[in-house]
């Protein structure tokens, strides 16, 4: 209903899943043709939506206060995790065992993906949107904003953060500065050499990884809800309000190719990178592409 705010390829490639703003809707669908497998709903806005690494499960976070797992094959919800607040970003480690999830609160959950028991949860600010794994699981980047409220103007300043938390002590080991909007998406380079993020100033950043150190900006028109890399480790792609999608070469930091599209909300590839997922906020549509190589034009 006008509004997907994220859709995930599954890890096979053989699927996917969006979930919706207004309905309420959680869909899964075939890729091969584009069929509807299964759709349910939950009692509110779905904000994220993340598959298990064996592609059996996904998890939801929504409004309601709840992250819920459900079967991919049946579309039976299996278990329902309870928060204190809305959900906005959720993944899921590499190695299938934590289900991580950022709440509007500012903290970052961390749950056992078997067990579905609570192993901690750590805070990082006021509300965090974005969350993503490092290929061993030991460190996780996460992004969001701080909310400073000014009693004399009654307003609210967003300040974006980006930080890196060690998985096993449930720490901030590293924070990249310069995002001054609400951060809405990070994610790290398959190589782990880049950590990029995009939000409400309408810039998307990447960093080192290791050093923190900023290397690109890329300021566009107007605000930024996605950003993603080719799992190549060839472009940084990203999405927003610009109803583009930008392809930004990491070799010299230069914009390829600009693809007309409705307003982005999220952008996710398969583990190949044949191809590519978005969800799209104000058409009610997700689109699938293929990629091609360089020698096919």
């Amino acid at each position: 209903l006008r509004s997907v705010e994220a859709a995930r390829l599954s890890p096979d490639g053989r699927l996917a899943v969006s979930a919706s703003k207004f309905g309420y809707n959680l869909m899964v669908w075939r890729v091969a043709d584009g069929g509807l497998l299964w759709e349910n709903k939950q009692e509110a806005e779905i904000e994220c939506v993340v598959f298990s690494p064996d592609g059996k499960r996904f998890a939801t976070g929504a409004e309601d206060f709840t992250v819920k797992i459900w079967d991919v094959q049946t579309g039976k919800e299996i278990k329902s995790l309870p928060h204190d607040n809305s959900l906005d970003g959720i993944t899921w480690s590499h190695d299938g065992k934590i289900i991580a999830a950022g709440s509007e609160k500012g903290d970052v959950w961390f749950w056992n993906a078997d067990t579905y028991q609570l192993i901690g949860k750590l805070n990082v600010g006021s509300t965090v949107n974005s969350l993503d794994f490092n290929q061993n699981d030991s460190k996780l980047v996460v992004g969001g904003n701080i909310q400073t409220p000014d009693p004399q103007t009654k307003t609210t300043r967003y300040d974006g953060f980006v930080k890196l938390i060690d998985v096993a002590r449930r720490q901030v080991i590293r924070e990249y500065k310069g995002p001054r909007g609400s951060v809405k998406s990070v994610r790290l380079s398959a190589d782990e050499k880049y950590v990029a993020s995009g939000g409400f100033d309408n810039t998307a950043r990447i960093y080192e990884t290791e050093t923190g150190k900023m290397v690109q900006a890329f300021e566009e028109p107007l605000k930024l809800e996605a950003v993603a890399f080719t799992p190549d480790n060839q472009y940084l792609v990203t999405g927003g309000h610009q109803r583009e999608l930008h392809f930004y070469r990491l070799t010299d930091f230069k914009l390829a190719h600009a693809l007309p599209c409705p307003r982005t909300e999220y952008i996710d590839f398969s583990a190949d990178g044949r191809l590519m997922l978005t969800a799209h906020e104000d058409s009610g549509l997700i689109g699938l592409y293929l990629l091609l190589s360089s020698t096919q034009h």
